[in-house]
């Protein structure tokens, strides 16, 4: 006797779902879907920058290296012992703010590719894919101002 009501309630239901307004309101339903999930992607790759920044050079050829990861959290790295630390995770706020310095065209358009014996670098990548990198020797004095306003900023989170 349930199994008779299990088998006529089942085809009720596909009866319902081969009709047309069932049809549309689940093609309406994957295409909000769609496009719900399209946004969410898009929201999550614009914040997926990473920045590395650092310095060093001359005759050990070490370097002082610091990533700021795309969520906000500062490590430092040693060549010399090959160590990664912690320092410390800064709040949304500033780093949405370096995000956008960071997003400036003026600053985007700047070629900086100079090396000497000791240099400053500044690192910028999605992922394992880099974009852009800016690298002068550390006595120099006429390096663009947007790129020295980055390297302060980056800095002061030490």
């Amino acid at each position: 006797m349930e199994l008779k009501i299990y088998a006529k309630c089942l085809k009720t239901m596909f009866d319902s779902w081969n009709s047309f307004r069932m049809k549309n309101s689940l093609l309406l339903i994957l295409v909000f879907l769609f496009f719900t999930n399209f946004k969410q992607v898009s929201k999550k790759s614009s914040n997926s920058i990473e920045i590395r920044f650092g310095k060093g050079g001359g005759i050990t050829g070490l370097y002082e290296k610091y990533t700021l990861s795309k969520n906000g959290v500062l490590w430092k790295y040693s060549d010399y012992d090959s160590t990664k630390e912690l320092i410390k995770t800064i709040p949304k706020t500033k780093h949405n703010y370096i995000i956008k310095k960071i997003s400036n065209k003026a600053l985007q358009s700047i070629n900086l590719n100079e090396a000497g014996n000791m240099n400053s670098y500044i690192e910028l990548s999605k992922g394992l894919k880099v974009f852009k990198r800016f690298q002068w020797p550390i006595e120099k004095m006429d390096i663009p101002v947007q790129i020295k306003e980055l390297d302060s900023l980056l800095n002061t989170l030490l």
